[in-house]
């Protein structure tokens, strides 16, 4: 097991649904290069992925980013209002559910801790 210093924010979503979750993406304004993306998330799984946000002024507004399939858009739900450049903690973000409209059911922790 890697044991180092973190040097960026790492989402953890957890997919707390009956079904697999495919193409969530994270984004934020002024992102530049490739869109850190989760590809598929199985029922009852955990999966984490880096953000870099180096470089960046100010605060910014990190999303969610997935395709809604009951009415076929790109939904862009709000996870984290205070990322800024110097930021790298652990944000969770936790799928309980979809609504009837198709938009994800979530729960995020801001200052998640990963017990080891």
């Amino acid at each position: 097991m890697f044991m180092g210093i973190q040097i960026l924010p790492v989402v953890y979503v957890d997919n707390l649904t009956n079904q697999t979750i495919e193409n969530l993406g994270f984004t934020f304004e002024g992102i530049q290069g490739k869109l850190p993306t989760i590809k598929k998330i199985k029922s009852g799984e955990r999966k984490s992925v880096s953000i870099y946000n180096k470089g960046y002024l100010g605060k910014r507004m990190l999303y969610l980013t997935y395709v809604n399939k009951k009415v076929r858009i790109t939904e862009n739900q709000e996870i984290f209002a205070e990322l800024t450049d110097s930021f790298v903690g652990n944000i969770l973000v936790e799928i309980k559910g979809i609504k009837k409209d198709g938009r994800f059911e979530v729960n995020i922790n801001n200052n998640f801790d990963l017990k080891v």
